[in-house]
């Protein structure tokens, strides 16, 4: 057991060590912040191989040593479960790095994806991965030479027995021990994530829990997101009397209601096409240039029309992304919990319904990816279209694995559009622009300039090309709607679910806008246009708060995020809430530790600065606004669903 310890202890150590020096940039911290991980990092591997020993062996051996005979070869046997629960530490630490690497953070709920999203596809997007190549067969040969070590070492010659009272000594000591070390504490509270607060940089923090704990709380995550239906609960969780107190700290008033009205219309409703592109991030189309096309056909509206860069997701990850912008829902995945069969009140489609609008969801991929097809079919949609229905209409397959290609998702679309009953919301969802890349075979690649981008980066060329086919593919449909007859009377809204992960090393303090930073590009027909600042700060709960603006009559809806046509300089920040809150404003990207200041262009500086009060206050705000949403689909479950 003590070379089990010290081989996890180093095991852990190197990981941490790892994600530090490789992934983020360890000389902006100082000796003492270094010295703070490390020793919270400590207590926090302790605490993980603590309750591993305890429950896999010293409980189990002690009560088995008291009843047999032959103690060599249950010792021997014990062994061999120490050595699988250690390669088990190596495959989550070598999972966890790789995690890291692509999504910016410690393990969390979107570790789940691996089954949610397709198990044979997220193998297939892995396959083309050389770091998870590299990270599966670094796990083989290390599990190879310690079972070869493992044999070697225990050969036996002789069977002994130990006393009963030497297995009662031994298991009082080590049990005590190991129950201390598992506690993590000596004071009242025991070491929790809720308590790993030494560090005042938020990375360092997040660092300091392992991958072992980060896979522990994701999984209590999920079981809470998706079994967890309690509105008492979550009440008494915030500390609060009742659902008025919960609006209160979440920032809703009289001045600022969580229930808003749209002014009153003159004009027609206008139809609506909403195009949530896969990883389309601002990253690239920051370099775009005459000789760097990476936008296609769709630069020049890009310059027509209102584009946004000043934008956040508010997910880090497709799903995600949908439900809070389609259903306002910070539970993640809403389609596969226990209210997936629950029309909610809270989602944005039911505004749009009891407009009179006809409503489609087209998206490239499976209906059955998520149970998406059949929980938004719930949510206020009136038809759900995916890849069968595309490829059966235009009577043309596709071999990527992910979905149709967009170019006949955009084809479907006009079809679509051309048939359908006036006013119309069809929301489409790209997913050609997803590892393994797979691109029809008339495609043809432009001639990237490679230097505007991570040299180090062997699949740079590969996520362009996804990066430029379906951006181009936007670009040829809004040149045909601006030649259509829809160019007067259909607004159209494009956005990112989230970056392009794995493009660069996200994890550089610099790059923390573009971590997050997603664009927003709004076709609106002269008629509906009005006035709105493209400089403003925002990010995707924002965009239904503007499309009711832009197109409802009088129409009530839950104001989650704030209209872009009425946002003033109070207003302008945008977030995302992967790992901890992180908040764009006019002055920098900030956590609830500090604000990194823009330093050239896009770029943040490595220091951060005390926060001031408005945005300590914003940041403060969002934890509640989430809970008040949480609050709105939990009611409504209970409501619909009385035993």
């Amino acid at each position: 057991m003590l070379w089990f310890v010290v081989a996890s202890l180093i095991l852990l150590a190197l990981q941490r060590s790892a994600v530090l020096v490789f992934l983020l940039d360890f000389n902006r911290y100082s000796p003492l912040q270094m010295l703070d991980l490390y020793y919270m990092g400590l207590r926090f591997d302790l605490k993980v191989i603590s309750a591993l020993s305890l429950i896999f062996y010293l409980l189990p051996l002690s009560f088995v040593l008291l009843f047999v005979r032959q103690s060599s070869k249950t010792i021997v046997f014990f062994s061999y479960v120490l050595l699988l629960i250690f390669l088990l530490e190596l495959l989550i630490c070598l999972s966890g790095y790789g995690f890291y690497h692509f999504f910016g953070s410690g393990i969390d709920q979107l570790i789940f994806g691996l089954t949610d999203d397709g198990f044979v596809n997220v193998i297939k997007s892995m396959a083309v991965n050389s770091l998870a190549i590299n990270l599966t067969l670094a796990f083989l040969c290390f599990s190879v030479i310690l079972l070869y070590w493992m044999v070697k070492k225990h050969q036996i010659s002789a069977l002994n027995t130990i006393p009963r009272r030497k297995t009662m000594l031994n298991f009082l000591l080590w049990f005590v021990v190991l129950s201390l070390f598992a506690r993590g504490s000596f004071g009242t509270f025991p070491l929790s994530r809720k308590t790993n607060q030494a560090n005042a940089d938020a990375a360092l923090n997040a660092l300091a829990l392992n991958s072992i704990m980060n896979l522990y709380y994701a999984y209590r995550d999920n079981q809470k997101d998706t079994h967890f239906f309690s509105s008492s609960q979550l009440l008494n969780d915030n500390h609060v009397n009742n659902f008025d107190e919960l609006k209160q700290k979440a920032g809703y008033n009289k001045h600022n209601p969580l229930i808003r009205k749209t002014s009153k219309k003159h004009l027609p409703p206008p139809n609506i096409v909403f195009v949530l592109m896969e990883g389309w991030s601002s990253h690239i189309a920051s370099k775009q240039k005459s000789d760097n096309n990476v936008l296609g056909a769709f630069n020049q509206h890009k310059n027509q029309d209102y584009f946004f860069t000043n934008f956040f997701s508010n997910s880090y990850g497709t799903n995600p992304t949908i439900e809070r912008l389609l259903q306002n829902s910070p539970i993640t995945p809403l389609s596969q919990s226990k209210g997936k069969r629950t029309p909610f009140d809270i989602s944005n489609m039911q505004v749009f319904k009891k407009a009179g609008y006809t409503t489609n969801f087209i998206s490239g991929g499976n209906r059955a990816w998520r149970s998406v097809g059949d929980f938004q079919s719930r949510q206020g949609f009136d038809n759900f279209f995916d890849r069968s229905s595309i490829e059966q209409s235009l009577q043309r397959q596709s071999n990527n694995p992910w979905g149709a290609f967009d170019g006949d998702l955009f084809e479907f679309s006009k079809q679509k559009m051309q048939n359908s009953s006036v006013p119309f919301f069809n929301f489409l969802l790209t997913t050609n622009n997803h590892p393994p890349v797979v691109l029809p075979a008339e495609y043809q690649s432009p001639d990237f300039d490679l230097s505007q981008f991570d040299a180090h980066n062997k699949n740079t060329k590969t996520m362009l090309d996804g990066y430029y086919y379906q951006t181009n593919e936007l670009g040829k449909f809004i040149s045909w709607l601006k030649s259509s007859e829809f160019a007067k009377n259909t607004i159209v809204v494009a956005t990112g679910d989230h970056v392009l992960k794995g493009f660069a090393n996200y994890n550089l303090a610099e790059l923390g806008y573009y971590k997050y930073a997603v664009p927003l590009y709004l076709y609106i027909p002269e008629s509906y246009k009005p006035p709105i600042n493209t400089q403003i700060y925002g990010s995707h709960l924002d965009i239904f708060p503007t499309l009711f603006d832009l197109s409802l009559s009088e129409i009530d809806y839950f104001s989650f995020g704030k209209s872009l046509l009425k946002k003033d300089q109070q207003q302008s920040y945008g977030w995302n809430a992967n790992a901890g809150y992180h908040v764009i404003f006019p002055k920098g990207v900030a956590n609830k530790f500090g604000l990194q200041t823009w330093s050239e262009g896009s770029l943040l500086s490595k220091k951060s600065i005390e926060l001031n009060s408005h945005q300590r206050n914003i940041i403060q705000q969002l934890h509640y606004q989430e809970a008040v949403a949480k609050y709105l689909i939990f009611k409504d479950f209970e409501r619909q669903n009385k035993f």
